[in-house]
């Protein structure tokens, strides 16, 4: 080979090098710093990626192009929910982990392992899905451990809602299940939340409910489509079930508000039934009581997390 060639070819060599390493970093560049943590633009389109192929949308760049906002802030509630988590000695629970991507996959009606050759084909890193579904149900438990003992339930709504739910029964006796579907999102602002609650209702219509819940809900049943499964009617608050009692089947709820909190309900079914045998009064009162706690525990959580993001040095690079 003469000097020319090797000269050329060298030249290739390098361009490659050169064209590869430039990717490389533009992948990787740091655009977000949380505390001790970071989002980079593959952290961005890893779980843009993730929620378009979750929902059943082409991975096109107008689609990536609705959602990339909302993404980014989505991580970085992921990335604050990581930086406290670092602080208290919490164990993962790896069978809710488990179970739930099992819920994933029967949804999409493959195995695991089909699931991990996808993300692979579509170029989304499955390691890092696992650890984003770690981190929130980590999140879940920090919750509990530090608010689950301040929570007290009001006892006397608790007994106002029993004594209702009893004159219902006796008056109709008939016994009803929901199975329910939900959207939650976070917002800051009165304007925010205007907007918000305008592109979910707009979402829902032109996509369907499932596939909005996967790709904007910060609630952990967002990735199998915010399905809640049955519920009874004597778990739910008066201003739920009043919200949900006569939807039709398929349609959704009006948004309810809690706090910096906004949800949307989908009644998927519902059942009748009549009441055959006298109604067990100290586990009603349970379900009660262990519904309100759920409903504070949630409302702890958006505070937390909005309290920490207050104290933690944001920056966007």
């Amino acid at each position: 080979m003469n000097i020319s060639k090797v000269k050329i070819l060298t030249l290739i060599l390098f361009l490659i090098f050169f064209k590869n390493n430039l990717y490389a970093e533009t992948k990787m560049k740091i655009v977000a710093k949380i505390g001790d943590e970071i989002i980079t633009n593959f952290d961005i389109e890893n779980k843009i990626k993730t929620n378009l192929f979750l929902s059943g949308e082409e991975i096109n760049q107008q689609n990536v192009d609705k959602i990339k906002s909302f993404t980014l802030k989505s991580l970085v509630n992921l990335k604050l929910k990581n930086n406290e988590i670092k602080k208290h000695n919490i164990n993962t629970n790896e069978l809710a982990i488990s179970q739930y991507i099992n819920t994933v996959t029967n949804n999409l009606n493959m195995s695991e392992m089909d699931l991990m050759i996808k993300f692979k084909a579509y170029g989304i890193d499955y390691n890092q899905f696992l650890k984003d579904i770690e981190t929130e149900f980590l999140w879940q438990r920090l919750v509990a451990k530090i608010y689950l003992e301040r929570i007290k339930v009001n006892e006397d709504q608790i007994n106002f809602e029993l004594n209702q739910i009893l004159k219902n029964k006796k008056k109709n006796n008939i016994s009803e299940e929901f199975n329910l579907s939900e959207i939650e999102v976070l917002f800051e602002n009165s304007n925010e939340e205007t907007q918000l609650i305008n592109k979910i209702s707009d979402e829902i219509k032109k996509n369907g409910f499932e596939k909005t819940a996967i790709k904007f809900s910060t609630s952990s049943t967002s990735l199998t489509g915010g399905q809640l499964g049955w519920i009874n009617s004597n778990q739910l608050t008066t201003d739920i079930y009043n919200n949900i009692k006569d939807l039709q089947e398929g349609q959704f709820s009006k948004p309810l508000k809690k706090g910096n909190t906004i949800t949307f309900l989908k009644l998927n079914k519902k059942k009748i039934s009549n009441i055959k045998k006298d109604v067990n009064i100290d586990k009603l009162k349970i379900n009660l009581e262990n519904s309100k706690k759920n409903e504070l525990l949630n409302l702890y959580s958006n505070s937390h997390l909005s309290k920490i993001k207050n104290i933690t040095l944001i920056e966007f690079l």
